[in-house]
């Protein structure tokens, strides 16, 4: 038996790639925004440019 395991540890190129997003917040919403909300690929981008483009 060999010991080359191929998993674990840190791989080059591996995870998630990184953003400038890195708060999470957890917040209440209705169920006709959270309906909404579903039909929206990338949640995270599309809330973080809504709260720029309008606060």
């Amino acid at each position: 038996m060999s010991n080359d395991k191929n998993w674990g540890g840190y791989r080059e190129g591996g995870g998630r790639p990184a953003t400038d997003r890195n708060v999470a917040v957890t917040v209440r919403i209705s169920q006709e925004a959270a309906d909404k909300l579903k039909t929206v690929k990338n949640k995270s981008e599309f809330i973080d440019r809504i709260i720029k483009e309008n606060v």
